[in-house]
């Protein structure tokens, strides 16, 4: 799914809570970034992954899923400390 698509279906969700009468701003809207490519691939891109983390966040995504790799302990591992210090570190 593409971004537009997805703001798109966070738009009629609100819309439908409204109907309802129930608080949209106590759930929450979790998605993949698609942007940036992956933590530990060799082309993992951390300003594009920034950049597409502010786009979602823009239409309402407020918990984002990070897919490691599987293939080692010593990758998933290389994986998380390159996010920390690349994505989470200039987040904060």
């Amino acid at each position: 799914m593409d971004v537009e698509r997805l703001a798109d279906g966070i738009d009629d969700l609100r819309r439908r809570f409204d109907e309802a009468g129930r608080d949209f701003d106590g759930i929450d809207i979790t998605f993949t970034n698609p942007e940036g490519g992956s933590p530990g691939s060799a082309d993992f891109n951390a300003d594009a992954y920034l950049a597409g983390l502010e786009r979602l966040a823009k239409i309402g995504v407020t918990w984002v899923q990070v897919g490691l790799p599987g293939d080692s302990l010593a990758h998933v591992l290389e994986a998380i400390e390159q996010f920390g210090s690349s994505v989470i570190a200039a987040s904060v």
